[in-house]
């Protein structure tokens, strides 16, 4: 059992979403809020439906697209939204870019046509601000990151997957971070980089993990 570098600390999370005062009537008025939205904004509006235990049912996950689709009626452009694979991006404005990039080409070819929302389904930019507090002792080994992934609360692993990977310059979730940089484990860290928390409920990613970390011996 050869012990890390440095030890691997899991963190829980306490989220608070609040209102930015920001709305949306139009597509237009939504491409201008994305642009002057805190980053926290869109985070919260492309992740915050990966932060439930189990799968939801919906054709889109971010809000962007759901909103397109259901308040104004723009089926081709939600699904234009909804395609952005969050996976291509370790970086919050490097998304927004790709969100603003396809409204400009919306409305670029519906000309000065102003499509809105339907009465009383205006878009609210909200943010949320993370509450960040340890939880469990510190673990060096392979063997205690797996014990601790098996019991801990599903918030914490959207912590370490999710949010690790949106930090500037993170590129990688915490977990494959710590196995190549403290464990010096390579190989597990690729195969948990691999993994694509987007087509998986945080559930489903925990088990993921376990059989990497373990070999295949989670119950």
């Amino acid at each position: 059992m050869t012990s890390a570098d440095r030890p691997f600390q899991f963190y829980q999370i306490c989220r608070l979403t609040e209102l930015t005062g920001r709305t949306a009537h139009t597509v237009r008025e939504l491409r201008s809020g994305l642009i002057e939205a805190p980053a926290a904004c869109i985070f919260y509006h492309t992740h915050h439906a990966f932060l439930r235990a189990h799968r939801f049912v919906s054709d889109f996950t971010n809000d962007f697209a759901r909103w397109a689709t259901e308040a104004v009626q723009q089926f081709r452009l939600g699904e234009r939204l909804g395609g952005v694979d969050l996976l291509d991006y370790t970086d919050l404005e490097a998304l927004r870019a790709a969100f603003v990039h396809i409204l400009d080409e919306d409305i670029r070819e519906n000309g000065p046509r102003v499509r809105e929302a339907a009465q009383d389904h205006d878009f609210h930019f909200v943010r949320a601000r993370t509450i960040v507090y340890p939880i469990d002792p510190p673990v060096r080994t392979v063997e205690e990151l797996a014990a601790v992934v098996k019991t801990v609360p599903s918030d914490s692993i959207f912590y370490h997957f999710f949010e690790a990977r949106l930090r500037p310059g993170a590129q990688t979730n915490d977990f494959s971070h710590w196995l190549f940089t403290e464990a010096h484990e390579p190989e597990l860290a690729m195969r948990i980089e691999r993994l694509d928390p987007y087509v998986l409920d945080l559930e489903e990613l925990r088990g993921r993990m376990l059989e990497v970390l373990t070999g295949g011996r989670a119950a």
